[in-house]
């Protein structure tokens, strides 16, 4: 797993489930969502492309982060908007400086603004 998810889990109590969302799972991100997937407290759902899953994403109606870097290669900014968009209740944070391994790049900011994210959304 990368520095974020490490991070996060670190700092959300034992008792506590995560579900999270992937968009683009390709290259490292499928050993990050393997790790994800043996966990039992954990619940993923992985998603690859936009424009198939578009009708599923506005059915969506739970607090989602959409956290982008502005540098990545294969996404832009304004697709992670446009995520952000599709979905009726969430954030969008662009993070400045950061590649494809956002997570790598800016592992701390990133960390962050998922445990506030789920601090803020605790059921």
């Amino acid at each position: 797993m990368g520095l974020a998810p490490n991070l996060v889990f670190a700092a959300t109590d034992k008792k506590s489930s995560v579900n999270i969302g992937l968009i683009g799972v390709g290259l490292r991100g499928t050993n990050h969502l393997n790790n994800l997937l043996s966990r039992d407290d954990v619940l993923v759902m992985a998603i690859c492309d936009i424009d198939q899953i578009r009708i599923e994403l506005e059915k969506w109606n739970i607090p989602s982060l959409v956290i982008f870097p502005d540098g990545d290669m294969a996404w832009k900014p304004d697709e992670g908007k446009e995520i952000a968009n599709i979905l009726l209740d969430s954030e969008f944070h662009l993070i400045k400086n950061t590649g494809h391994y956002i997570q790598e790049d800016a592992g701390e900011e990133v960390a962050e603004l998922i445990v506030n994210f789920l601090n803020r959304n605790k059921k």
